[in-house]
């Protein structure tokens, strides 16, 4: 039953992550909307390395968790 919270914690650490990762998506697709100065490809990039980056960061705290 240990292991349980540190599941729990993990899953709430990555959806706050995917949270984070959506409202960027939102942010840049609103901002090429009323800008269009940011193609399509370019927010798909960005919002790609956004949900990369919360990934990697959710592993890193994984491992320096468990030591």
């Amino acid at each position: 039953m240990k292991s349980a919270p540190r599941v729990l914690g993990t899953l709430s650490l990555l959806a706050a992550l995917a949270s984070i990762g959506i409202q960027l998506i939102v942010v840049v697709r609103l901002w090429a909307v009323f800008v269009e100065t940011i193609p399509p490809t370019s927010t798909l990039a960005l919002s790609t390395a956004g949900a990369v980056l919360g990934l990697a960061l959710a592993l890193v705290r994984v491992i320096v968790r468990r030591g």
